[in-house]
């Protein structure tokens, strides 16, 4: 209780790496928010961030699978140690027994107000707690609930919708329907619950206000992103990764119907990446208007629609499950996404961590690597890594 104490009196120590943090004692991965910092890793069974200016905190607190006999007794716990108030409600999250809950408490020097999940699993116990002063909570809700979303239990789970996505709508989806589209000329069915593409676009929308927040006052009143800094290039990688990991499983059987489709008509390995392109370039081109103007994946293949970086991320996932490297590449100068493979071929290439990856342009209909000549400098692209 030392330890907690110190971490909720938000006193930040000398800054230690935060971002994409892995606890292997624990199993569990966190994509905090950029400009985050951890405060403390002595412990690895307790593991805190601090939002700049140490207004904010987000920890998790991980026990072993005994500790607990249930997520409400875990919940208890939470209640009994710290005094909160508030109610929660219980869920799954990819299996496990879980609780949401949104609580207040005190300490020694604030009144603090956020959210907690907490997990009971049979890897183990987790308490995961996002929360700010009660006086700025408002101006910190998207970052809390992001950096809550952003945790997954294990690798598998590090392809499911997080935490809040699933308590906000239950993963698997409950409700899958037939759907139908046409490629090649030939029709192929998959199923996808309809309710997907409102989960996916609230988590873009919520992802797009935390994405404004590094890009200044005046960009995010204007609905756009301008700048250059590291942290405004590295919330910017953060803003894609949370949406592909929101997608990723949410496209498992349209992959697979696609896959199926290309293996019947004899396209082979090489191949799929250019067939799968040269079909969403025949999609709609479609924005949607709003702080993020970014249509889901899941609802690119829906409406058969999208633009420059709902489609540059449509092709990675569905090649990400056929087994391809790819990334996407995004870029504030030209205004424009494309996305790259690991494939043989002709064309503009771009260099990332040692591959040369094969460019795709989404918004023409011109071959996989051919892009517009007027966007082929290589410093003015930002690789995602997804």
């Amino acid at each position: 209780m030392a330890l907690i104490a110190l971490v909720l009196a938000l006193v930040v120590p000398a800054e230690l790496s935060a971002r994409q943090f892995v606890n292997d004692d624990f199993g569990y991965y966190v994509d905090i928010p950029e400009g985050w910092e951890m405060m403390d890793a002595s412990d690895m069974s307790h593991i805190a961030f601090s939002a700049p200016g140490g207004q904010a905190v987000f920890q998790v607190m991980s026990y072993a699978a005994d500790q607990f006999d249930t997520a409400g007794d875990i919940a208890n716990f939470v209640e009994e140690s710290f005094g909160t108030r508030g109610e929660g409600t219980a869920f799954q999250f990819s299996g496990r027994e879980a609780v949401f809950a949104e609580l207040s408490f005190d300490t020694e020097n604030f009144t603090v107000h956020g959210y907690h999940v907490m997990v009971n699993g049979s890897g183990g116990d987790y308490i995961m707690q996002a929360f700010a002063v009660e006086d700025v909570f408002s101006q910190y809700q998207d970052l809390l609930l992001s950096a809550l979303d952003s945790v997954s239990l294990d690798d598998e789970g590090y392809l499911h919708p997080g935490p809040v996505s699933q308590y906000k709508y239950p993963f698997p989806a409950p409700q899958p329907q037939p759907e139908r589209t046409e490629i090649g000329g030939e029709t192929i069915t998959y199923t996808s619950d309809p309710n997907e593409r409102e989960a996916t676009q609230n988590l873009i929308e919520r992802e797009a206000r935390v994405l404004s927040q590094y890009a200044g006052e005046a960009a995010a009143a204007e609905g756009r992103w301008s700048g250059g800094t590291d942290a405004w290039v590295e919330a910017w990688r953060r803003f894609y990764r949370m949406i592909y990991r929101d997608n990723f499983f949410r496209l498992s059987s349209i992959a697979r119907s696609v896959k199926q489709h290309f293996d019947a008509a004899g396209v082979g390995e090489e191949e799929i990446p250019a067939e799968l392109l040269s079909w969403l370039q025949g999609f709609d081109y479609t924005r949607t208007g709003s702080l993020s103007d970014l249509l889901s994946p899941v609802t690119c293949f829906l409406e058969r629609a999208g633009d420059c970086d709902s489609l540059g991320l449509a092709w990675v996932i569905l090649l990400q499950h056929m087994g391809y490297d790819a990334i996407l590449m995004i870029s504030s100068e030209y205004g424009h996404a494309l996305a790259g493979v690991d494939v043989a071929g002709e064309g503009a290439r771009f260099e990332f961590e040692g591959t040369q990856y094969l460019l795709a342009e989404f918004t023409e209909e011109v071959d996989l690597g051919l892009i517009p000549r007027d966007m082929a400098d290589p410093s003015k692209w930002i690789p995602v890594r997804l």
